[in-house]
């Protein structure tokens, strides 16, 4: 699923679910994101260091990965991840039907009390400092070329996780460019904290691993 946006990772996903219930074809998968494959999955195997720490239901997986104590349990979705961490066990939601089937079936205390620890951030956010801030940014490979960004108005705080949407060949990459100083823009400003370095992490495996 690497380098797919999350509409092309789903239809992956759909066609593999297809080929094994039609086709009676087995598929097994490698992937580290999982929300979209647990749910249609038969049986999890969880590796970790070499060794098997999991093996079974994937409704049962998530119980198991918090009882041992496995940093394996992070990469659970979201709905398991709630919950175990309401303090229930054995067969968990593993997607946002069933999720929100468990939380219609708490009680209003507990759902309230389960919710708000599950907003708390574990610390204070200075909310009003900017670490980067881009205004009406344009940008394009080629002097002929389309614009890849036109017009991009962006801020970015401090101690906050942004999260970049969009499909494949929007320009998702060429905006974290110009962000980290990569790439300069042809119109527009793009002003970073001082106090802070930019880079940033490209998605090929490739040239993280083999080259210079």
């Amino acid at each position: 699923l690497s380098q797919l946006d999350p509409v092309a990772a789903s239809a992956f996903c759909d066609t593999l679910a297809r080929i094994n219930r039609e086709l009676g074809v087995t598929v097994v998968i490698s992937e580290h994101r999982l929300s979209e494959l647990l749910p249609i999955a038969d049986k999890v195997v969880v590796l970790e260091k070499g060794r098997v720490v999991f093996d079974g239901e994937p409704r049962l997986c998530p119980t198991a990965l918090k009882k041992a104590g496995s940093p394996m349990f992070n990469a659970m979705p979201e709905a398991a991840k709630l919950y175990v961490n309401a303090g229930f066990e054995g067969a968990c939601p593993l997607d946002i039907r069933d999720g929100k089937r468990f939380l219609s079936s708490l009680p209003r205390e507990k759902l309230t009390a389960l919710l708000k620890s599950e907003r708390q951030d574990g610390g204070k956010r200075t909310a009003e400092e900017i670490s980067v801030k881009l205004r009406n940014v344009y940008f394009r490979y080629e002097k002929d070329s389309d614009d890849i960004l036109a017009g991009l108005d962006l801020e970015v705080k401090k101690s906050s996780h942004t999260c970049i949407l969009g499909g494949n060949g929007t320009g998702k990459s060429t905006l974290l460019s110009v962000i980290a100083g990569d790439y300069s823009p042809i119109c527009g400003s793009v002003k970073r904290d001082k106090g802070l370095r930019f880079a940033r992490l490209p998605q090929s495996p490739l040239l993280l691993f083999t080259e210079n």
